[in-house]
């Protein structure tokens, strides 16, 4: 391609000259650079040709039409039409824009070669914006939102738009005949009027707001305004003006009024600084809360008064950030002094953003301040902390380094080359690149930047990167250095030290990580845990504390609520002042505390730990609360068994003592220790002052085979019980052994006895023995044949009292009979039954189907069999149930049995008209009913005899009752066999009478009875089963399986209803335990689908939900559960069903 210069001057002079004009003009290479450039371009820009020439066109397009590669266009069009014309904004030198009508022609040799373009600009502004004007004023007057009017100099209208015509709803010619005031609202036309007139008398500008009337005859808030216009004499000719609807404004301004006002309800409650500027930056007036906190009056922070409140060496910088963010309308956030009104400079953090209208255009700013002192108090402590840290590493093995900038090369002593891994020799002057060589390689890229910039910027250079060493491990360094530039602003030299801070990242590491642990165990731990802050009022005194943190444990110890950022005397209403006391004295010393203590308002025993953090003056105290109320009453329970345990110790007649095994170097037992021995043991076996001693301390040889018993036992945990002769003591022995804790204590609790006069006795016991039996079972077959013999005649009297019932002409007389009958016939039968009962019970054929019963249920159901008996009689009757329900394991037909007997008793043993009293209370673990009675008493002589067989106290003649005697004998009886006692107490004849009945509480603590009881049903239950667990309650289903795992159990857990099913499919379990409330599938749905699948139709199905009703239990019998357990469930209740289920399938353990 030719270029232009490579033509002959009077060619290019020629080509140049055809293209002149009186436009500016300039000719470019084929490439754009200019060549040639005209006067007149000169004028119309501004560049001068020295300037210009040389330089490409492109300079004088806009930057958006540089970006767009506007010239290249334009070229390449030229160079395909033969020239690119059309208006487009230019660039003068000044960077003003102007409008110039362009044209680019190419310019070529006579054989179409391409030489170079030719440029034409003539300016368009200013006819372009006379134009626009005047079609702006046009579409103006024809399409503005406004209603536009002009009046002539005495204020008459003779012009209104079409939207004023649209607005009012009447023609031009009827409001220019008409005043427009008679559209005003009444109570507005005299300020509107007065204003108008102000304006005409006097040619100042006419502004006013009123209610004006529009075609719907509503009114509406306008604002109208008007400006005079003047001749060149400075006469008014006409008026011109808007009126514009502003009545969503005004009620908008009505609201932003309230608005205004809930923020200054707010700036006044909150402890920040509260600040609202104009758009430009301008502090609006009434900052109540800067003026509060600087002592600055509205004057003088008003505009930029604010920055006078700065400290001296801050307003410059904040000054520069709130410009940059008022200029470009981004959140605005910088940190700086404040003088505070009493003198002490504190530091802020200050946080502004703009607030924007519809448009998008910023109305104002808002923004906090925060009072961050205290924050820069402890990084200005940290910041010490770390120059110390420095200065002591400077001090030690730093390295040191310049770099040669121009020529590259660095020159450092031993210290960076052992840094960077790299051999001794050659440390000065090693070329950069092979320290580089050593940076890690995600870190070279960041390294080269702020090497860079510090260069660029001449801030002094700081980085910290990884070096990788040559064994392939990592250091990280920390390099510091500053530029050092010759005279004409080269930068020459770059000095500096490099510190190897491995260990402090690593440090910083740990640091994080034990943030973590500590956020985790923060959430996860049981016990709950908050930090206070202190407070105190103007003389010191602590008179409140501020939750800082708690964690979720705490808030639920506290009744869950959250207390974080909260008040003890919001959270607390009953807050004792003595905690105050006790947080301030280890605030104060600095000592921990612990105590102990009983919040009866939420019914937990705690244990409270406090410790200081950190430093008084800090004010915070950590403070740890265990919830060990079930502790507590653990803690009472066992020592009511250990009460009991010793009282039991000291006074069995029984030896009893606890040894632990000794073992000869082949590992078989040989001997004992005696660890504890009761009183007793001295007693049977003769041996004294026993405990630390060994067996064969007292017996040199003793019985291997005993002491080999004793180990079998430790061994395997099962209890074994004998009967022996011991020739050293000459005596008979009845011996169990029971193992303590686990096999490695090797420690086994024996208890004995001396049996020797027994079994002397044994022989003759058992021929006694003989002979009883046979009487008893004659007598039981007499008392069963005698109930039988008995039953057969009743059963045609009873009939005949039947049909003389039915009679329909019964005289008195025959009914006064039948009731006398009737009455005998009912005593006959309870006669009956009291010998069949007393039959079964000695014979053993009585059978007690006990359940878990609520026993004032079964009290009251016994009232209710006694209570005709009592009405009759006339007597008061008076009861008294607790409040908490008593619960037993008791067969409630035998119990009710014999309640009913003791009130039956009192009722008729007292004479009319008297008083029997029934109360039920617990006293420890047992359940106690009381019956008294103020009847006839019992003698003293017949209190032993009370509960005997066919016992009949000596009662007075008028009080002969009937019966056998047989009534307190089943009493005591069926007493016995429910684990309890019964105890008659009387002071004497017409004392009346009080019966004690004493039975065994259904235990749901972890006592040692619960356990032994739950471990029996356990190892019933030991068998494994296979069990589906389905619950969407994630933590309950993982703790149940692991529960069930426990117990030797395989499960599988599944969280909805579909999953469920389908994993009943893959593999039938032998029990499924289904939540109701599921996802995807609920589980009625569940059990309907697996009762319809006959591939599973062994499986068990227990619904485990929160719906307990009894509808709800049919529900699921109706849906296919063959269970149905409340939660939450007892974890016991679980194991029974399981045993159950082995015993029902003819499993075993």
């Amino acid at each position: 391609m030719t270029s232009i210069r490579d033509l002959p001057p009077d060619e290019q002079l020629q080509l140049f000259i055809g293209q002149i004009g009186d436009s500016a003009l300039a000719i470019t290479d084929s490439e754009g650079i200019v060549t040639h450039w005209s006067p007149s371009a000169q004028r119309l820009t501004g560049w001068t040709a020295a300037e210009m020439i040389g330089a490409s066109l492109a300079r004088l397009f806009t930057d958006e039409d540089r970006r767009g590669d506007a010239l290249d266009a334009a070229m390449a069009s030229a160079q395909r039409d033969g020239n690119a014309s059309g208006n487009r904004w230019y660039l003068r030198k000044d960077g003003s824009r102007f409008l110039a009508e362009g044209k680019l022609a190419a310019l070529r040799t006579a054989d179409g070669r391409l030489v170079g373009f030719a440029q034409t600009l003539r300016e368009a502004t200013e006819a372009l914006r006379s134009r626009e004007s005047e079609a702006m004023f046009r579409a103006m007057v024809n399409a503005t939102p406004h209603m536009v009017w002009s009046a002539l100099p005495n204020g008459a209208n003779d012009y209104m738009n079409e939207r004023m015509l649209a607005f009012t709803g009447a023609s031009l010619e009827y409001l220019l005949g008409h005043s427009w005031s008679d559209y005003v609202h009444p109570d507005d036309q005299a300020a509107a009027l007065k204003a108008w007139m102000a304006s005409l008398q006097t040619g100042e500008p006419y502004s006013a707001e009123f209610r004006f009337r529009n075609a719907d005859g509503d009114y509406r808030w306008v604002l109208s305004r008007g400006e005079a216009v003047r001749d060149d004499s400075g006469a008014i000719v006409r008026w011109m003006g808007t009126t514009t609807d502003i009545h969503e404004q005004k009620t908008t301004q009505a609201r932003l009024t309230e608005s205004e006002e809930l923020f200054r309800s707010l700036v006044t409650a909150t402890s920040h600084v509260i600040w609202r500027t104009s758009p430009d930056g301008a502090m609006r007036p009434d900052q109540s809360s800067w003026s509060a906190f600087t002592g600055q009056t509205e004057a003088q922070c008003r505009g930029d008064g604010w920055l006078d409140a700065l400290h001296p060496d801050d307003r410059d910088r904040t000054m520069a950030v709130w410009m940059r963010a008022t200029r470009d309308g981004t959140l605005y956030e910088t940190q700086y002094r404040v003088r505070h009104a009493s003198g002490e400079y504190r530091w802020l953090v200050a946080r502004g953003v703009p607030i924007r209208d519809a448009q998008g255009a910023v109305r104002e700013w808002m923004g906090v301040n925060i009072d961050i002192t205290e924050k820069k108090r402890i990084e200005q402590a940290l910041q010490e902390a770390r120059l110390r840290l420095e200065a002591t590493l400077s001090a030690s093995d730093v390295a040191t380094w310049a770099w040669d900038l121009p020529g590259n090369r660095i020159y450092a002593d031993q210290n960076m080359a052992a840094l960077f891994g790299l051999p001794d020799a050659g440390v000065d002057g090693r070329p950069i690149d092979d320290y580089l060589a050593m940076v890690h390689a995600d870190d070279r890229e960041m390294l080269q930047l702020r090497i860079d910039r510090a260069i660029a910027s001449r801030e002094p250079f700081q980085s910290l990167y990884r070096v990788c060493l040559p064994e392939g491990s990592c250091r990280f360094i920390h390099a510091r250095g500053k530029v050092e530039y010759g005279a004409d602003g080269t930068a020459l030299w770059l000095p500096g030290i490099a510190i190897d801070v491995t260990a402090l990242k690593m440090a910083e590491e740990e640091l994080r990580q034990r943030e973590q642990r500590y956020r985790a165990l923060f959430n996860a731990i049981e016990e709950g845990f908050c930090i206070i802050e202190l407070l105190f009022d103007d003389a010191g005194h602590a008179v409140d504390h501020r939750y800082l943190e708690a964690n979720a444990a705490m808030n639920r110890i506290t009744g869950g609520q959250d207390m974080t950022g909260r008040h003890a005397s919001e959270v607390l209403p009953d807050y004792d002042p003595s905690w105050r006391a006790r947080y301030f004295e280890v605030l104060r010393t600095g000592e921990p505390a612990h105590v102990v203590l009983h919040m009866p308002q939420w019914r937990k025993w705690l244990d409270v730990s406090i410790t200081r953090i950190g430093e008084e003056a800090n004010n915070q105290v950590g403070v740890l609360v265990r919830d060990i109320t079930r502790r507590k009453r653990n803690e009472a329970a066992l020592q009511r068994r250990e009460e009991r345990y010793r009282a039991l110790f000291n006074s069995i007649d029984e030896g009893f003592y606890i040894i632990e095994l000794l073992y000869d170097e082949a590992g078989d037992p040989v001997n004992y220790r005696f660890l504890e021995a009761n009183p007793a043991t001295e007693r049977i076996n003769g041996l004294r002052d026993v405990l630390g001693k060994t067996l064969r301390d007292f017996v040199p040889s003793p019985q291997l085979d005993w002491i080999r018993s004793y180990d079998q036992v430790s061994r395997t945990g099962e209890p074994a019980r004998f009967t022996d002769y011991s020739p050293a003591l000459g005596r008979w022995f009845d011996v169990s052994a029971t193992r303590i804790g686990e096999a490695s204590t090797r420690q086994v609790a024996i208890l004995f006895n001396d049996i020797t006069e027994r079994k002397r006795n044994e022989e003759e016991l058992r021929r006694l023995a003989a002979d009883l039996t046979q009487a008893n079972r004659r007598q039981n077959e007499f008392l069963a044949m005698l109930a039988h013999e008995l039953r057969n005649p009743l059963a045609p009297i009873r009939t005949g009292l039947d049909l003389i019932q039915a009679g329909l002409d019964v005289s008195p007389a025959v009914a006064k009979v039948h009731d006398v009958m009737d009455r005998q016939v009912d005593h006959l039968v309870h006669l009956v039954n009291e010998l069949l009962d007393l039959a079964r019970i000695n014979s053993g054929k009585i059978e007690l189907k006990k359940a878990r019963h609520a026993l004032a249920d079964i009290v009251r159901a016994a009232i209710e069999i006694s209570m005709p008996l009592i009405t009759a009689k006339k007597h008061e009757f008076i009861t008294a149930f607790p409040e908490e329900p008593i619960w037993i394991n008791a067969d409630e037909n035998r119990l009710g049995q014999i309640i009913s007997n003791l009130l039956t008793n009192a009722a008729k043993y007292t004479r009319e008209g008297g008083r029997i009293t029934l109360s039920l209370a617990r006293e420890d673990d047992e359940a106690v009913i009381s019956v008294a009675d103020n009847g006839i008493g019992i003698a003293p002589d017949d209190l032993p005899h009370l509960f005997g067989m066919f016992s009949q106290l000596a009662r007075g003649q008028e009080q002969g009752q009937g019966g056998l005697g047989i009534g307190l004998h089943l009493v005591k009886r069926l007493t016995e066999k429910h684990g309890g006692s019964i105890l008659a107490e009387s002071a004497g004849v017409d004392q009346g009478s009080s019966f004690t009945l004493r039975l065994p509480i259904e235990q749901r603590d972890t006592d040692v009875a619960a356990a032994d009881a739950l471990q029996t049903v356990r190892q019933a239950a030991s068998k494994s089963l296979r069990i589906l667990v389905a619950d969407d309650n994630r933590d309950a289903a993982e703790l149940l399986k692991e529960l069930l795992e426990i117990s030797g159990h395989s499960v599988r857990v599944v969280h909805d209803g579909r999953q469920a099913l389908e994993a009943m499919r893959r593999e039938t379990p032998d029990l499924a335990l289904l939540d109701i409330g599921m996802p995807s599938m609920n589980g009625h749905e569940v059990a309907e689908a697996v009762r319809s699948d006959p591939a599973m139709t062994g499986v068990i199905l227990a619904a485990i939900t929160g719906w307990g009703m009894k509808e709800d239990r049919v529900r699921s019998m109706e849906a296919g559960f063959d269970h149905h357990l409340s939660k939450p469930v007892e974890f016991n209740e679980l194991i029974e069903l399981i045993a159950r289920i082995n015993q029902t399938a003819g499993r075993q353990p």
